[in-house]
């Protein structure tokens, strides 16, 4: 990405399971650094069912996008094997704003 958000946590996928599992890594990554609960699942995003969900992913992508909010420490929480609830919020923990441009 362009924007060096989410560096590190994406590999080459190539099957669903590994899709589906990217994508978990995703709202992660996104639930930790935004501070907000989501609940959409790979699953069904995939399949295209509950747009409402997949709409409040894209809503905290461009959030953290526009913040221009760090994903770095969470990358490395995710990736760790570091678990997040989906329901709750996380609270703006560890973040650090960047630079336009980095």
């Amino acid at each position: 990405m362009a924007t060096g958000f989410m560096k590190g946590l994406y590999r080459t996928v190539k099957d669903k399971d590994a899709n589906i599992s990217f994508l978990w890594k995703a709202i992660g990554v996104f639930m930790r650094v935004s501070g907000e609960p989501l609940l959409a699942k790979p699953a069904r995003i995939m399949a295209e069912h509950q747009p409402e969900r997949t709409n409040e992913l894209l809503l905290i992508i461009e959030k953290c996008g526009i913040n221009k909010l760090s994903s770095k420490n969470e990358v490395k929480r995710v990736l760790a094997g570091e678990k997040v609830d989906m329901r709750e919020p996380t609270g703006l923990q560890d973040l650090e704003v960047l630079p336009v441009g980095q």
